[in-house]
């Protein structure tokens, strides 16, 4: 957790008072970098969770399924604790690490592959932390977006895309019909999904993992705002449909159904032609 303040003191005091906080709710132990040096040590040993995670034991893998989440900061307390009652009600330990700040958290459930039915627990977190991060992120982040549009002078939800929906046809930024929309969202999940299951692949270096996810979410977004303003998530599209109303919930379905059928698009074919049908156990 970063604080800051109008001086030096003013970020040390904020400091204190949070590291007071946190133990006072129930952290085990409490580290506060205030030179340089301390901060590059916390550096340190965040970027070098995730290979740690991966060496605790050869039946666990760190499974980054739900590898970023990130909803309001107020909300924070209860995606914690909504993503902790999902693991513990499907029996899987895990580890949530990231940025109490902007509310930006990684989840690393921790699978034993040596377990019947793994893969059914898997998909049940998925689903539920799915779930809650466009319950309490998705929507209330269109919220937090309306709030900051509406108080400029003159605001209206009007216009074709308001909020930066996602639509086709007046919908679309460019004018793009159902069939365009429907085929690019399709393609564009396929290869984003596609692209993180390669390089979180137990054969791939997973600590490298961010840098080709995040080139291609940029190129993907370059592609793809002109045809849809760019969903490939169903909780970005859903979070502001909800507070536009109108065509924007009309043409919501488009933007469930297509990141669903391209996400499986892409687990069979790195299940069944990438990996020749090998289990991924």
């Amino acid at each position: 957790m970063e604080v800051e303040g109008e001086s030096a003191i003013a970020a040390l005091h904020a400091m204190t008072q949070l590291a007071a906080r946190a133990t006072r709710h129930g952290a085990s132990d409490v580290h506060t970098a205030v030179e340089a040096d301390d901060a590059h040590r916390l550096w340190a040993l965040r970027h070098a969770a995730s290979p740690i995670l991966s060496r605790l034991a050869p039946r666990l893998r760190s499974m980054q399924f739900i590898e970023d989440g990130c909803v309001p900061p107020d909300c924070f307390p209860d995606y914690v604790r909504g993503v902790r009652r999902a693991l513990d009600h499907f029996d899987m330990p895990g580890v949530i690490f990231g940025h109490a700040g902007d509310a930006h958290a990684h989840v690393n459930p921790l699978v034993d592959v040596t377990r019947n039915g793994w893969r059914d627990r898997v998909h049940g977190i998925l689903d539920r932390v799915c779930e809650l991060t466009a319950v309490l992120g998705g929507t209330l982040a269109g919220g937090l977006l309306y709030g900051i549009a509406s108080g400029r002078p003159g605001f209206e939800l009007s216009g074709s895309n308001p909020l930066a929906t996602n639509g086709f046809g007046a919908h679309s930024p460019g004018g793009y019909g159902l069939v365009s929309a429907l085929l690019i969202e399709v393609v564009l999940t396929f290869i984003f999904l596609l692209v993180i299951l390669g390089t979180t692949h137990r054969d791939a270096i997973a600590s490298m993992a961010g840098v080709p996810i995040g080139l291609s979410l940029t190129l993907i977004h370059l592609i793809s705002i002109p045809v849809t303003n760019t969903s490939v998530n169903p909780a970005r599209s859903t979070g502001v449909a909800l507070w536009v109303g109108g065509d924007a919930m009309g043409q919501l379905w488009l933007f469930w159904l297509a990141p669903i059928v391209g996400a499986l698009l892409a687990g069979w074919v790195q299940r069944q032609l990438l990996d020749g049908g090998r289990p991924t156990a």
